[in-house]
């Protein structure tokens, strides 16, 4: 019974994915995206499926926007995304209307060149929105900022490069599948965020060849349930992946951990390393400056501020090192106790339980 229940939800979360593709976009809204941006006309609304000229240029931001953006397919075969006037180049979002929110689902974005960010945003633009904030107020929030987040989304063979955030999951965004892609050159924020209730997100894949400023490649900040596997970490200098919950930030409240996530299977090429360390279970260990903001409710980090990164996998990562002298890290519980897997030092741990196992270190 077990599995045939398992089965069942499998089946309708694939027919969720592979629902009726949109129609396709006609001739004038294919024009309408070349046209290039004016301070007037800074964007314009994808409703549609379409194929966009091999070496087209668009410096219109695109706008996926509620439910009439749901089942399209945006196919940039080669084409560069570069807005020129508004920011992020491409924007999921979700829309309040009539008092509920309007939610696109079942999209795929593919062969894209994107000079400038992704962003997939739900009932807020980030963790400080005020819907969100009045919303992890009381109980049943997860539920409800993943009900108001887009999800089904494919992204699949993108060159991103930003001085931002380069893809950023908004609060409660879920089911985003980023997979054969390319991040590269140089940030002031990450290569990937993913923000509070937010989960079950596959990042899978990829090549990370980017210079974060001070910050690490990757943030799971009271995120759940991602997969992050088979991909390359080509810089390493100011750490890759760290879990943590950003306690407060806002006023609102973060009821979700970052816990049961997979880091499996990459590969992560480790140069000078300094302080950092490459993964992190519970890098901020309840520490931060907005902590207060949240206080007066039994609820989530207003209760607790630590990270409480529990239940995740660090298992079968392979770490190439270039620097032998400096590149090795640490692996330390909450009370700084010293722990290895069968391997070698490899992560740090300032949560558990947590499962680390099987990672191996290479010259």
């Amino acid at each position: 019974m077990k599995r045939l229940l398992s089965l069942t939800i499998l089946a309708l979360n694939m027919a969720c994915i592979t629902q009726a593709q949109a129609a396709a976009c006609s001739a004038d809204k294919l024009q309408e995206i070349l046209q290039p941006a004016t301070k007037s006309n800074q964007s314009v609304l994808v409703d549609c499926s379409l194929t966009l000229p091999k070496k087209a240029r668009v410096s219109k931001q695109l706008l996926f926007a509620g439910q009439p953006a749901s089942n399209t397919v945006l196919d940039c075969n080669g084409a560069v995304i570069e807005a020129s006037y508004t920011t992020p180049g491409i924007l999921i979002t979700s829309v309040l209307k009539n008092g509920g929110w309007d939610v696109p689902q079942n999209i795929q974005i593919k062969n894209c060149t994107i000079k400038d960010s992704l962003r997939i945003h739900g009932m807020a633009a980030n963790g400080q929105g005020e819907y969100l904030r009045e919303s992890s107020l009381s109980e049943g929030h997860t539920k409800r900022a993943q009900q108001a987040a887009p999800h089904n989304i494919v992204l699949d063979n993108l060159t991103i490069e930003s001085a931002r955030n380069m893809l950023y999951l908004a609060p409660g965004v879920q089911y985003v599948t980023l997979k054969n892609s390319r991040f590269n050159g140089s940030t002031n924020g990450l290569a990937i965020y993913m923000d509070a209730e937010s989960g079950n997100n596959t990042i899978e894949n990829n090549v990370f060849n980017v210079k974060t400023k001070v910050r690490e490649l990757v943030a799971v900040d009271g995120s759940a349930n991602n997969l992050i596997r088979g991909n390359t970490f080509k810089q390493t200098n100011h750490g890759v992946i760290y879990l943590y919950r950003n306690c407060g930030e806002g006023g609102t409240i973060r009821h979700q951990t970052p816990s049961n996530n997979q880091i499996i299977s990459n590969r992560f090429e480790v140069g000078e390393m300094g302080k950092s360390a490459v993964i992190w279970l519970g890098s901020r260990k309840g520490k931060n400056r907005h902590c207060d903001e949240d206080r007066g409710y039994s609820l989530g980090s207003s209760i607790n501020d630590s990270d409480f990164a529990q239940n995740n996998t660090v298992a079968d990562n392979t770490f190439v090192q270039k620097n032998a002298a400096s590149s090795l890290f640490r692996m330390a519980d909450r009370a700084g106790k010293q722990d290895v897997d069968n391997q070698e030092k490899l992560v740090r741990m300032d949560a558990s339980p947590n499962q680390v196992m099987r990672n191996k270190v290479v010259d």
